[in-house]
């Protein structure tokens, strides 16, 4: 993507860079389940974040609770160690 400020960019919520959603890594938060998960493909429905596939973005993301302001609602706990499994591989 070229343009950072297109309607299309989003923003990481740990750096606040903007990009293309392809690269970031989408968070998302299904209130009817209570549950917040990865969202490989993208087009899982419920309230979704973005964040950088880097270890920094995701400390910083956990340090700030910026999943839990994203979502107006507690992330569960263990939802940055998902992050870290996936960007480890």
């Amino acid at each position: 993507m070229n343009d950072p400020f297109c309607k299309c960019a989003r923003t990481c919520i740990g750096c606040r860079r903007r990009a293309g959603k392809e690269e970031f890594l989408r968070v998302v938060f299904d209130k009817e389940k209570n549950e917040t998960f990865i969202d490989i493909s993208g087009k899982a429905e419920g309230r979704g974040a973005y964040i950088c596939r880097s270890l920094k973005c995701i400390e910083t993301a956990e340090k700030k609770k910026s999943l839990s302001r994203a979502f107006k609602a507690p992330a569960g706990g263990d939802i940055y160690e998902k992050l870290r499994e996936v960007l480890n591989g």
